[in-house]
């Protein structure tokens, strides 16, 4: 007798949404919005570095460093691990079915360099993605011990890159090759700006897609070092998926978390903004790297936290955050389409007529746009209209769009 054959990949049964974790995911979207519209408008480097504006403009480029870079990109990583720890649970085909989503993330992000912007995170959430899967077994422990060691050892070099700078200004002979660099940093960041708004429109769409992929293999260096970070806060986010941390909420260990979160991340948040914009070039340059070794996963640990505890208080604005947050593909998208069309060369090139306050405002306009389309959405459709895609792609088969067509949602 011939054995049966193995189950396609199929819909996993909608047997109700974390509402609590949909609207986290909602709130690191408006953070990630913040700082890649702060990207897009003063491109060619992190936030203000360099900036020689007024005191209002180095104030919110102080702000976004200290509470945002870095920040949502690691909490948005660790949603990445929960959700990857609650499609574990599905019954059947998961290594083939999850193997076929992350293929489709990546076109996504393939598509979303080579048309809109080389800062794409999803193919490289896509590409950690696989390696993910090789931790579905490992013990909560395990996913424990792994998590620190990737994050221990970026942040080692990192400290040895940064202590260098510093030890090499102390030797005359080295000293002034250093502050030579330090002059071209910040001339190169503070001039490459206007160059780039100065450039001329591509000619052709070929052009356009030619200099985005150009722009995102120059970034491969930094791309590759976020791989540890990125996988860390993938382990941690399956550790937490498994501990049923968003399920079963334990308000003693929020506290907790959102203690020493919010406490050394701040703390050590702030001594990288205070690195960043007081050292020379070279150095705070360095000194940037510790937001995302440390800083940036310690304090999107203690924003989880605290926004979980609130969350467990309830209010009015949980139902549109998790609106956001259940079309978060199509809205990430959305906010990169947005920027380009405001502040890219082929757009209308606002960035130099919009100041770093102003900017604040744009993107906190577009999100109350994307909070609003997504609630009206959402009550006639099942999913976004990009997650249908992603859903459709990933199980060969086009999935019920419309509400009322299909049970169990």
């Amino acid at each position: 007798m011939s054995s049966p054959a193995s189950p396609a990949p199929a819909p996993v049964p909608a047997t109700g949404r974390i509402d609590t974790l949909d609207a986290l995911r909602g709130f690191a979207l408006g953070g990630i919005l913040l700082i890649n519209l702060t990207a897009f408008a003063n491109p060619g480097g992190p936030p203000g570095f360099g900036a020689d504006g007024p005191w209002t403009d180095r104030a919110v480029f102080a702000a976004l460093i200290l509470l945002v870079e870095s920040k949502f990109f690691c909490l948005f990583s660790l949603l990445f691990g929960v959700g990857f720890s609650l499609q574990l649970r599905a019954e059947g085909g998961f290594l083939r079915r999850f193997s076929r989503r992350l293929l489709v993330l990546s076109g996504f992000g393939a598509a979303h360099i080579l048309l809109l912007w080389e800062g794409d995170i999803l193919l490289l959430y896509a590409t950690v993605g696989f390696i993910l899967l090789l931790f579905r077994r490992t013990s909560s422990q395990g996913l424990l011990m792994w998590a620190g060691g990737l994050l221990a050892v970026p942040l080692a070099v990192y400290t040895l890159l940064f202590a260098g700078t510093l030890l090499t200004r102390l030797v005359p002979e080295t000293a002034a090759e250093l502050q030579r660099l330090d002059a071209e940093v910040t001339e190169l960041f503070r001039h490459g700006r206007e160059q780039a708004m100065e450039r001329p429109r591509p000619a052709d769409f070929g052009e356009l897609v030619t200099e985005h992929a150009a722009g995102y293999a120059e970034t491969g260096v930094l791309l590759a070092s976020r791989i540890p970070t990125v996988l860390a806060m993938f382990l941690l986010g399956l550790y937490t998926g498994k501990r049923g941390v968003l399920t079963d909420p334990d308000d003693r260990l929020l506290k907790r978390v959102r203690r020493w979160g919010l406490g050394v991340g701040l703390t050590l948040s702030g001594l990288v903004t205070l690195a960043a914009f007081t050292l020379p070039a070279v150095s705070g340059l360095a000194a940037l790297f510790f937001n995302q070794a440390v800083a940036g996963p310690v304090l999107a640990a203690g924003y989880a936290a605290e926004f979980l505890l609130l969350a467990r208080r309830g209010g009015w604005w949980l139902a549109p955050l998790a609106a956001v947050g259940r079309m978060a593909l199509t809205n990430y998208l959305t906010q990169s389409l947005a920027c380009s069309v405001l502040f890219a060369r082929w757009g209308f090139r606002l960035g130099p007529l919009v100041p770093p306050p102003a900017q604040l405002a744009v993107a906190a306009g577009i999100f109350a746009a994307q909070v609003g389309v997504s609630v009206l959405w959402l009550r006639r459709f099942r999913f976004g209209p990009l997650e249908w895609l992603w859903r459709t792609l990933t199980y060969g088969k086009v999935q019920p769009l419309r509400r009322g067509r299909a049970d169990g949602e």
